[in-house]
């Protein structure tokens, strides 16, 4: 190992450069640098502190003051940004400081109306019939419309439209005021008030397509056929209790039976 250093094992051959590098120092003999040591003036990894400095400088000038700080980048909320994001730090706002504009101009329309909300008021009989709002909701409708329709007939062309069972055909129901037969005139008496709605003097409901909750499980059951079981439990009344009719219904039984 030594031959390949020129048979020396200094810094520089050991480490393969021309040259060493320096210590980092702090300071120069002649003028040190003043260090801030809190209660012992002289350590022992402080050698040769000046007391007199100490005293003048309890502190150093690295601890005073605002150190260099940077500002990272931050994303916003919901595409929201605080203001320490832009280079100003603020948020400058639409529209902000600008007069207010009367957009429906009574003034420059009626300039014979000296005064605004005096006697003189402007006539103002279109205040409440402007459709902005309702225009941008049509506009929207018809966006909307017009993707729905430009995807269902690119699901026709490849087929990929799915197959929907077909439509009940229900007979159009008249309305409650077409029910009225005037040739009749007579009315429930079941009801409060002569009516003729077919709601309350019938028993049959519509419920429409879908079915609730209260009507999948015993639905319609006080209207099946019940038939008297062939086995049951006889009551333990009749069974243990002893009368003398039963006695003499029991006794009957038993001379039929032989």
């Amino acid at each position: 190992m030594s031959s390949w250093n020129n048979n020396l094992n200094t810094e520089r051959s050991l480490v393969d450069a021309f040259q060493t590098s320096s210590y980092i120092t702090i300071g120069d003999k002649d003028k040190p640098h003043e260090y801030y040591v809190p209660t012992i003036p002289s350590h022992w990894y402080l050698p040769g502190v000046n007391t007199n400095t100490v005293a003048k400088n309890p502190h150093r000038s690295v601890f005073k003051g605002k150190h260099m700080t940077g500002m990272p980048g931050k994303n916003g909320w919901a595409g929201c940004q605080p203001p320490e994001v832009y280079l100003e730090k603020k948020h400058h706002w639409v529209s902000e400081g600008d007069t207010y504009k009367d957009r429906l101009g009574y003034k420059q329309s009626q300039p014979e109306k000296k005064n605004g909300f005096q006697s003189a008021d402007f006539r103002r009989r279109d205040e409440f019939t402007r459709v902005f709002r309702t225009e941008q909701y049509r506009e929207r409708l018809k966006a909307e419309e017009m993707s729905y329709m430009k995807d269902l007939s690119t699901q026709q062309k490849k087929g990929t439209l799915p197959e929907l069972p077909p439509l009940k055909e229900k007979p159009p129901k008249p309305y409650l005021y077409d029910l009225l037969d005037r040739n009749d005139k007579d009315y429930p008496n079941k009801c409060a008030r002569d009516t003729k709605n077919p709601t309350l003097i019938t028993h049959g409901r519509d419920f429409g397509t879908m079915t609730p909750s209260s009507h999948q499980i015993g639905w319609g059951v006080d209207n099946e056929p019940h038939t008297k079981p062939q086995f049951a439990k006889i009551p333990i009344v009749k069974s243990s209790f002893y009368s003398i009719n039963m006695a003499g219904k029991v006794a009957h039984k038993l001379e039929t039976m032989k």
